[in-house]
């Protein structure tokens, strides 16, 4: 590796030499370059073993040599970093490249290009962050969620902020506890200048310590868990029903064949032909109850929001707890006309969560109507009530990926647009002043978060990574987490960190190239014949 530099340099001159005169003597390439004779005649002798083939001349210029930098550390950053694949297969990707007999590619030194690389992505955002710190000259607010996952025996806790997507706390633990939790996020905060103005998580007694004493804010339910235990419940139970009246309602019409193929009675055909009339029935008022099943998840989670989506008019806590209310007891009237009983009392812990899981409607509205204080009442009155849904309703039909009740947001959007056309005030709205309430308008609802869901993403991609790649060091983690953070770009091409800090940063990537040291030289082997363990030298043939 330490003598890397020195014959680039001295193949570089020599190349550019020949190219440039064209085939001389090496007396005259050395006086032309000031080496000696003995590195041309090395320099010449190495470029001819390795210039094979059509494209290998390329490599030997200064841009060839930047550009075998390029593709080497953008393949060992996207697929053996980001992407979690081995420095085997990149070795192999390489040969297939012809480039080994220009840049050392074994496993071992790509393994040690690796290791550099993931320890200069974590100095980056090191670096950035201490140079936010210094800037910081006001308490950021955000909307905080957390949750912990478990890669084989070790235990990860993951802290992140919904409105940005950056992950502030994402480390191994020796526990769970609200001490360990409250001791990692306050530094990481600190040191962010960072503020939870409300926490969003599971029911875990460590989380809800944690948002309501160590932040002093509400801890809000989250919706994504609601949902999922109904659906562990309820569900589940109908899905089996269903799948097991079908099988019974085909077994029914196989039989009524055989009988009818054997030529049974009258009588045993009649009573056969019943049975799957039944059957049929029970598998039709099965499916009726699952289809309204599914519309009352729809409707639970359509009711959880900042306006109604019939009519766009502001929602409160107090309605979206009724309107949930109401599914709920509709899902209590299917489970019983499916005789399925609520043995772990699904629907009384939902009950018991519905202040919490509700409450970020109240809150949201606070927040929102708090930044507008400066502003006149009649404008006032036109952003929360004409311009609000319109980026709201734009924003969540984006996010979702349920066809039907995206039909629905975009429905309560069309609503929400020929109301803003429609009113006298935006007609006197300058452009300029409505792309600062458009703004406006978008910080707003990007604070408006009901599950956690991002966090469960990231657990996925954790565990995926763990899996993948055999195991998750200290290293690598650090180093996925500053690539999720600076790096992970949404529809907009914004980064959770240009999300956070509200500016672009240095391209990661980028930074990383620029301070890669040179790719090591290829290996040089001496040939040696295959081993013949039948014939020994020793004896006289």
């Amino acid at each position: 590796m330490s003598v890397t530099i020195p014959t680039r340099l001295r193949d570089s001159k020599v190349f550019s030499n020949i190219k440039k005169y064209g085939k001389q003597s090496i007396e005259k390439i050395a006086e032309a370059t000031g080496l000696h004779k003995s590195s041309v005649y090395r320099s010449i002798v190495a470029q001819e073993k390795r210039n094979k083939h059509s494209e290998s001349e390329i490599w030997e210029t200064k841009t060839g040599q930047e550009f075998l930098q390029r593709v080497v550390s953008a393949t060992i950053y996207d697929f053996c970093i980001s992407g979690n694949q081995g420095v085997e297969q990149a070795n192999a990707y390489f040969q297939h490249l012809r480039i080994h007999e220009h840049v050392g590619v074994s496993a071992s030194t790509l393994r040690k290009i690796k290791r550099d690389m993931e320890l200069e992505i974590k100095r980056y955002q090191t670096e950035q962050e201490e140079g936010e710190r210094e800037k910081c000259s006001e308490v950021k607010k955000i909307v905080g969620t957390g949750d912990e996952t478990w890669l084989g025996d070790d235990l990860y806790l993951v802290f992140m902020d919904l409105v940005s997507g950056y992950l502030i706390v994402e480390e191994q633990a020796a526990n769970r506890t609200h001490e360990t939790w409250s001791s990692k996020a306050e530094s990481r905060l600190k040191e962010l200048g960072l503020e939870v103005k409300h926490f969003v998580g599971d029911r875990a007694p460590a989380l809800l310590k944690l948002g309501r004493e160590t932040f002093g804010c509400i801890a809000g339910a989250d919706l994504f868990h609601v949902q999922y235990d109904l659906s562990k419940w309820l569900g589940r139970s109908l899905h089996g029903k269903l799948g097991r009246a079908c099988k019974a309602y085909n077994k029914a019409k196989e039989t009524l064949t055989t009988l009818e193929d054997k030529g049974a009675t009258e009588e045993k055909i009649a009573t056969q032909k019943e049975v799957v009339t039944q059957s049929e029935q029970k598998v039709q008022a099965v499916e009726t109850d699952r289809q309204a099943y599914k519309n009352t998840q729809q409707a639970i989670s359509v009711a959880l929001h900042a306006f109604s989506v019939t009519d766009n008019q502001p929602q409160t806590s107090k309605k979206a707890t009724e309107a949930i209310q109401e599914q709920l007891q509709e899902l209590q009237t299917i489970a019983k006309s499916q005789a399925i009983e609520d043995k772990k009392n699904v629907v009384g812990k939902v009950k018991r969560q519905l202040p919490d899981l509700t409450s970020i409607v109240d809150l949201w509205w606070k927040w929102t109507c708090e930044s507008l204080t400066d502003t006149d009442t009649k404008r006032q009155q036109w952003l929360l009530h004409t311009l609000l849904p319109v980026v709201y309703w734009h924003i969540q039909a984006k996010k979702t990926d349920n066809s039907d009740i995206r039909h629905l947001y975009k429905s309560a959007f069309d609503k929400a647009v020929l109301h803003l056309k429609n009113d006298p005030f935006s007609r006197s709205v300058s452009k300029i002043d409505m792309e600062k309430h458009h703004r406006w308008a978008i910080w707003a609802c990007n604070h408006f978060h009901r599950a956690s869901s991002p966090v469960e993403g990231r657990n996925g991609c954790l565990a995926q990574s763990y899996h993948n790649g055999r195991g998750l060091s200290k290293r690598k983690l650090a180093a996925l987490t500053a690539i999720h953070n600076f790096d992970t770009k949404r529809w907009d091409g914004s980064t959770p960190a240009q999300r956070l800090f509200g500016h672009a940063f240095p391209d990661l990537f980028e930074w990383v190239l620029l301070r890669r040291k040179p790719l090591p030289l290829p290996r040089s082997y001496k040939s040696s014949k295959p081993l013949q363990p039948l014939i020994l030298n020793t004896v006289a043939p």
